[in-house]
């Protein structure tokens, strides 16, 4: 019997994927373990709320297939600081293996587990990688009072 088209995604809050079974034309029945984290319509199309792990059931004659669906957000979207200032960015979701990104390390720099410093005026984007999914946040560092 059929095969979904992905049995383990990761998505950013917000996104969303379609779902499928391959190589058959029957009716399907979706289902979400925990619609909080995603939940899916009953065309296959999932959409991650927060973050979290969720499965994705598909029954499909009698049978029932599963998706494993991890979704990541960042825990601040925009940080205001003062030069010299830090604070923690995180990734929530179950990930490992972030990657950490400063636009600008004149403005901004980031350590290897996200804590970013504020080093002069300006803007500075902070992208963390993971699992193929870029998540950021704007950084604007201001003069120190």
């Amino acid at each position: 019997l059929g095969q979904l088209n992905e049995v383990d995604v990761v998505i950013k809050k917000g996104e969303t994927f379609h779902l499928y079974v391959l190589g058959i034309n029957k009716r399907v029945y979706y289902s979400s373990t925990d619609i909080k984290v995603a939940d899916v319509n009953i065309f296959g199309n999932v959409k991650g709320y927060r973050s979290g792990t969720t499965y994705i059931k598909v029954k499909v004659d009698g049978k029932v297939l599963k998706c494993r669906v991890r979704v990541v957000e960042i825990n601040k979207d925009k940080v205001n600081l003062r030069i010299g200032e830090a604070y923690q960015l995180k990734v929530k979701g179950k990930v490992l293996g972030i990657k950490w990104k400063s636009s600008n390390d004149k403005v901004a720099t980031v350590s290897k587990t996200g804590l970013v410093t504020g080093i002069s005026k300006g803007e500075a984007i902070i992208t963390a990688r993971v699992l193929g999914k870029n998540l950021s946040s704007k950084v604007i560092v201001s003069e120190r009072k």
